[in-house]
């Protein structure tokens, strides 16, 4: 009974304008939730590897053109061969910010196996701020 009113009243605050949502109380276990496979995860990464800065992205500019500029910049950081794809995967998170951010936190868990997928998702889901092409 006490619930459901709880709920009926969480329901009716969140209708009143200019009124801030309701703060969602973390999920304890959260820390362990990733979007990369246990694959990924797994891998460790280099004791003094440090993920280049880059400048964030928001999802108002071109996707395409952070995506390359993330790749670059990893490429000139040295790590070995085998933490590559890991360090790629970890670290792209670390770039975002607002809506961006949002989209990454909420892909569903382990379902990114490689950058690769991790990028095209990227892409597509912010590709209505791809730079169009100027036909004459």
């Amino acid at each position: 009974m006490f619930s459901k009113r709880l709920d009926a009243m969480q329901s009716m605050v969140e209708r009143l304008p200019r009124v801030a949502p309701p703060i969602q109380k973390s999920n304890p276990d959260s820390y362990a939730d990733t979007s990369v496979t246990d694959e990924i995860t797994l891998i460790e990464m280099p004791r003094k590897f440090s993920f280049p800065s880059i400048k964030a992205y928001d999802g108002t500019i071109d996707p395409d053109d952070h995506v390359a500029q993330y790749r670059q910049r990893m490429r000139a950081v040295a790590h070995p061969n085998e933490s590559r794809e890991a360090s790629m995967c970890k670290g792209f998170g670390s770039t975002l910010i607002r809506p961006a951010l949002q989209w990454y936190i909420n892909l569903p868990s382990r379902s990114i196996p490689s950058f690769a997928i991790l990028s095209d998702k990227f892409v597509e889901k912010f590709a209505s701020s791809r730079d169009l092409e100027k036909t004459s």
